[in-house]
């Protein structure tokens, strides 16, 4: 009865280290800049391509919003004008947003695995003295 416990357990914990190997396998390290120029483009692109989906869902139907907003404020509005350049702007800062949104998603994504050599927020900069 204690082998078949004993073996049992060694199966368990051989397949646990198994699944965790296969998921360190699959990590791969992502380009930050590539996910930012996707979110810039297609708000929200970039977060779907590195598996936050609500959350690019979200960033994109905020996107499509602020022009059918801004369309309808330019409508009631007597300086339609105005209206039409801020939702520009607010359409573009969005887009920015968006992109380095997804951006620090890839950048978290690649401490997190092991992928960063160099961490940006703790590095100090060094000084040439000269001789």
């Amino acid at each position: 009865m204690s082998k078949a416990v004993v073996v049992v357990v060694l199966v368990v914990g051989l397949v646990g280290v198994l699944n965790m190997a296969a998921a360190a396998q699959q990590a791969q390290e992502r380009e930050p800049i590539l996910y930012a120029l996707a979110s810039f483009f297609i708000p929200g692109l970039g977060q779907v391509l590195q598996d936050e989906v609500q959350t690019g869902i979200v960033h994109f139907g905020i996107a499509v919003a602020i022009p059918i907003a801004g369309s309808y404020l330019r409508a009631v509005s007597p300086a339609p004008i105005v209206i039409g350049w801020s939702v520009a702007a607010a359409q573009f800062a969005w887009s920015l947003y968006s992109a380095f949104h997804s951006h620090d998603l890839a950048v978290e994504h690649n401490r997190r695995h092991g992928f960063a050599l160099v961490d940006l927020d703790t590095e100090r900069s060094m000084t040439f003295t000269g001789p």
